[in-house]
């Protein structure tokens, strides 16, 4: 599952785990991730799954959204460890598609033979 995590200051905060279509980011109660700071408007941007992918939106293009560094224009697909940058916060995402088995080994050992 997708997630987002909230940091500022290189501290983190909350991590979300984005499972609805649509997420709404905002300083508003009512944002389905709320970052309490002046710096962030009451609807700042919005994360819409699309297929398998998340695309992220700016609401108000007076209020710059960044992703590494970078503003988005219009809308941008997110990629695994894009660091979006709100206000004063970060958020760094995460698809949570990398796979964590152990690739199986198999050891052999030599036969021995009691006599």
């Amino acid at each position: 599952m997708a997630r987002l995590t909230l940091s500022f200051r290189d501290r983190i905060l909350k991590a979300f785990s984005l499972d609805s279509n649509d997420c709404v980011i905002g300083r508003e109660p009512g944002c389905d991730i709320c970052i309490d700071s002046l710096a962030v408007q009451p609807q700042h941007a919005r994360i819409r799954s699309v297929d398998d992918d998340f695309v992220l939106e700016g609401i108000d293009p007076q209020s710059p959204v960044l992703v590494n560094g970078k503003a988005v224009e219009d809308a941008q697909v997110l990629q695994e460890g894009d660091r979006i940058a709100i206000g004063k916060h970060e958020l760094r995402f995460s698809a949570g598609t990398e796979q964590r088995d152990t690739p199986e080994t198999v050891v052999q050992l030599p036969s021995v033979a009691w006599l």
